[in-house]
């Protein structure tokens, strides 16, 4: 395997300066720093170097600076491998409190000396966005600037795939962002990487610590990736116990916040009874039971006010304990920053621990219009919107209170939403960063929720809570519903088509695709709901379904009413039951840009004890009009190129051939195509199965040929009741003994049998038997029907018509 370049680095008075040890592909030199101070940006071009230091030894470079603003910037630069650390501490030597807003730790301007070289065709530069919820690779040869991305700066050359990353590989203090300015008729103007300090107070004779940077050159853009994953996971060790798998979400309970119409403790009964009988075999014991309409007035703040029952006497608490004493758990919403001033007690009761300016007075929002909290068309015209403190004991003393009451009530999982920090305030301890504050908040919650209950963030796919979640979306409000009524949403609708947010596939499918690095080493990826019933058309609920289903790692909320599924959508849905695990990884991702189709391939490997074989998804996501015709190359999926492959395709049932090397597809546009790729046997074996969008992994506990008597056993498993077909391919040379309620057909291209058969599950464990016996005979066709009968007709007549033929189809 060839081996990365190294990076080859300089600092010196004030400057750093990176290129590769092999090629000048991608290269900074006279980048500098700043630091945003009291609302002044200083730069190190004006600050004075002194001398009045010691050398730490762990570090090869050692640099310190006088900013004219009292503080001592001091910067390290050390390497490692083929890499280079860079870290940044500042010290304010001032006599007075200094403000900052943010660390510039390396970056420059093209007027201030700094320089970005691109020694390829700029054609070809691929830029790597990750910006939560909107990751895209971009062209690099574009007029509009400045291309942004967190946490990583991570380009690459699509002709020869060298990759510079520059990241940074602590994340639990400071959100980062990177920024270059770079437009094709202009060059280079800036760069920066910045750690936000959000206005923290830096006290006299106080450090505050940069994030520390990572500088290396990669063979590779997705090996750059991997990799930074990698030594963060090191890093921080993140633990994923109590990562959920499957949960009704609220979308099944209808339409909720009518609470005019409906009662929650009934149709709770209606439903899991409902899921018990239809879905009880696949070990579903979570449910959605959001705050928004549990807690009184539908108001954030109201954690423990609990909504009166419409119906009967109490609250909806003697529902949810009813549901713990039949085996549920919860899943709740909950703001665990903020909450609204309307909410009863809360206010009062941390009025001490309120997130205040330095006048101490607290940080209060207008909440103008109410968007989804509140009853009625809203309960209020303006809500008040307070923040706790993440830093004061008493915020701990009262989280502690609400989650240990919520874990008594069956809560086992947590959405947590609006997690934006507040800057400028005063913390009760201002020590901390406001990112340092909230992981406390996120310590606390783990500590009374219990380290089984699972902790999502829900807008903040951001690495700097690693530890403190199990998991994070990774896409937008995927899957999700609005009601009617009595909010603004959609009016006559509780789901909309093509927008932005809800059903936008092409950015579902692309930023699940690309954030695949970040799954279990920073935090599980989560893909959020699965909504697929009527009128939600077929192929646009074959790509969703074949996502969640492939994605095995991402908890999924089922957000169709279970009760009024269609048929045809509820077997879907229970191809992708029970969870397995793994997710798929992209092929195609660096291939060409978001904006011009973005990937289309993405592969799955899966083993098992009786087979390894690759699941791999061609889609078209993006709006077009045109399909699109993809070469499924093996070599790229990590298979021998050489070797033969049965290839199928899952959705429509269809035995594509046997390839050496490559095959090739056509793809409509909003469509998807999923293919069990698995090694040519010359016996009898399993290629597909329609039970599980997996096929075999999740039901096929053995399987195994005798080839003494001819006969291929297995076990399956599946839950009481399920009926679905196994799929085999037959060599010419064998026929079945038994075909009872089998199906077989002929595919008189390579003369392969393709056997169907059918299992119904009258327990959770199935056995099945196929005897085969010799085919004695050289005839392939009835006489008459095709251009040949017999074999060696056959192989007469796909030698002179092999050109008719996909060129690496076998055939013989």
């Amino acid at each position: 395997m060839k081996s990365s370049p190294a990076a080859v680095w300089s600092l010196d008075g004030r400057r750093f300066s990176v290129r590769a040890s092999d090629s000048g592909l991608f290269a900074f030199s006279g980048l500098t720093g700043t630091v945003e101070a009291d609302g002044t940006v200083c730069s190190l071009n004006d600050a004075s170097i002194l001398s009045d230091f010691e050398k730490d030894a762990d570090f090869e470079a050692h640099e310190e600076y006088m900013l004219p603003c009292g503080i001592r910037w001091i910067r390290k630069a050390r390497t490692e491998g083929d890499s280079v650390l860079l870290e940044t501490v500042l010290r304010n030597e001032s006599e007075k409190d200094i403000r900052i807003g943010s660390i510039g730790v390396l970056g420059g301007q093209a007027d201030a000396g700094a320089s970005f070289s691109v020694c390829g065709d700029l054609k070809d530069v691929r830029f790597f966005r990750w910006i939560p919820w909107s990751m895209a690779i971009e062209d690099f040869d574009r007029k509009e600037q400045p291309y942004s991305s967190c946490t990583l700066f991570h380009i690459s050359d699509a002709a020869t795939r060298r990759t510079l990353q520059i990241s940074f590989v602590t994340v639990d203090r400071m959100n980062c962002l990177f920024q270059i300015d770079y437009g094709c008729d202009t060059g280079f103007r800036a760069f920066s990487s910045v750690c936000r300090a959000e206005q923290y107070r830096l006290r006299p004779g106080m450090e505050l610590r940069g994030e520390t940077v990572r500088i290396q050159y990669f063979d590779a853009p997705e090996t750059a990736l991997e990799t930074w994953a990698d030594e963060v996971n090191a890093r921080y060790k993140p633990d994923f116990e109590g990562t959920a798998g499957i949960q009704l979400g609220c979308g099944s309970w209808g339409d909720l916040y009518t609470t005019d119409r409906y009662d929650l403790r009934d149709l709770e009964d209606s439903v899991t009874h409902f899921i018990d009988e239809e879905l009880g075999g696949f070990g579903m014991k979570f449910i959605h039971a959001g705050t928004h309409y549990l807690m009184k007035d539908g108001i954030p703040g109201n954690w423990l006010a609990f909504e009166p029952r419409r119906n009967g006497p109490g609250t909806y608490v003697d529902m949810l304990l009813d549901g713990v004493r039949r085996g549920w758990t919860y899943k709740l919403w909950f703001s665990p920053f903020w909450f609204f001033g309307e909410a009863e007690q809360t206010l009062e009761e941390n009025r001490e621990n309120l997130l205040k300016y330095e006048d101490g007075t607290p940080v209060v929002f207008p909440f103008e219009n109410g968007w989804e909290f509140g009853r009625g068309r809203f309960s209020h015209d303006v809500l008040h919107q307070y923040f706790l403190d993440g830093t004061h004991p008493k915020t701990a003393e009262y989280l502690r209170k609400v989650f240990t009451q919520y874990r008594a009530l069956g809560a086992r999982g947590y959405m947590m939403d609006f997690l934006a920090i507040v800057p400028g305030a005063k913390p009760y301890d201002d020590t901390k960063l406001p990112v340092e504050a909230s992981r406390q908040v996120f310590r606390i919650i783990r500590e009374a929720a219990g380290r089984d209950t699972h902790i999502q963030t829900a807008v903040a796919s951001s690495p700097c809570f690693i530890g403190c979640v199990n998991s994070a979306r990774v896409v937008r409000d995927f899957g999700e519903s609005r009601p009617q009524a009595p909010f603004p949403n959609w009016q006559n609708s509780n789901y909309c088509f093509h927008d932005y947010h809800f059903a936008n596939i092409h950015s579902f499918m692309q930023n699940a695709s690309a954030a695949w690095f970040t799954n279990r080493k920073v935090y599980v990826n989560d893909l959020n709901a699965l909504l697929i019933d009527q009128p939600i058309p077929l192929e646009f609920a074959r790509m969703a379904v074949t996502m969640f289903g492939l994605y095995a790692d991402s908890p999924v909320a089922i957000a169709d009413d279970l009760r009024t599924l269609a048929p045809d959508r509820m077997r879907m849905l229970k191809q992708i039951l029970p969870r397995t695990k793994g997710i798929p990884e992209p092929v195609d991702l660096f291939d060409r840009t978001t904006e011009n189709g973005g990937c289309h391939i993405l592969k799955k490997a899966i083993s098992t004890s009786y087979d390894n074989y690759m699941l791999v998804a061609v889609f078209h996501s993006a709006p077009a009009a045109d399909a699109i015709r993809e070469e499924v190359d093996f070599a790229r999926l990590g298979l021998d190129p050489e070797k033969k492959y049965t290839v199928y395709e899952f959705w429509n049932s269809e035995y594509y051939g046997i390839y050496r090397k490559s095959f090739s597809c056509n793809v409509p546009p909003g469509c998807c195509k999923l293919f069990r790729i698995t090694e040519k046997r010359e016996y009898p074996w399993l290629i597909s199965s329609d039970f599980h969008v997996e096929q075999g992994n999740a039901e096929i506990e053995s399987l195994a040929y005798d080839e003494k008597t001819l006969t291929l056993r297995g076990v399956a498993r599946r839950p009481k009741g399920e009926y679905g077909r196994l799929v085999f391919l037959m060599p010419r040379t064998l026929k079945l003994k038994h075909h009872e309620r089998i199906n077989t057909m002929k595919e008189v291209i390579d003369m392969q049998t393709v056997i169907s058969l059918p299992i119904r599950f009258s327990s959770d464990r199935e056995t099945f038997e196929l005897e085969f016996e010799k085919l004695d005979t050289c005839m392939v066709a009835r006489p008459g029907w095709l251009e040949y009968s017999t074999e060696a007709e056959w192989l007469e007549y796909v030698e002179k018509h092999r050109s008719q033929y996909p060129a690496n189809r076998v055939i013989e």
